[in-house]
């Protein structure tokens, strides 16, 4: 039986989640936020995917 009220609820904390990832991954690698925006994003929808 698929209970959507927990895959919602998973997504939504993978995302907010993914946002604090990146957060730490760009103060770690170099050129920032700014410089490795296609990679930060991967990072971030890893996170979605996975549900925190």
């Amino acid at each position: 039986m698929v209970n959507y009220r927990r895959i919602g609820i998973s997504t939504i904390m993978g995302a907010l989640l993914g946002v604090l990832c990146i957060i730490g991954v760009g103060g770690r690698i170099p050129g920032g936020i700014d410089g490795n925006m296609i990679y930060l994003i991967g990072i971030w929808y890893n996170r979605l995917i996975m549900g925190g």
